[in-house]
């Protein structure tokens, strides 16, 4: 597979597991603690439990995205040197 498409694959997964645990940790902390959860977003009616877990969902999806980015950038940059060594060699 291509190192960019596998790359890309791994960004997706890293983001959509860490929605799902935002998600999952955000619907626990509203049924244990409504009020907290009612102070921070403010939500608009409905079931507050569903609302926190989206909201979890959103920010659970950025925060993965952005660490698993992170982590292939510092992987690109410590293998560059590497690479570009094996290309000299040449």
């Amino acid at each position: 597979m291509n190192r960019p498409i596998k790359n890309f694959l791994l960004i997706l997964a890293a983001a959509l597991f860490s929605a799902v645990l935002g998600g999952l940790f955000a619907a626990a902390i509203s049924a244990l603690s409504p009020e907290f959860v009612s102070g921070v977003f403010s939500p608009r009616g409905g079931n507050l439990v569903r609302y926190a877990a989206s909201v979890g969902a959103v920010w659970g999806l950025f925060i993965g995205a952005a660490a698993m980015a992170f982590a292939i950038y510092a992987a690109v940059l410590i293998n560059r040197p590497q690479s570009q060594q094996k290309l000299n060699d040449r």
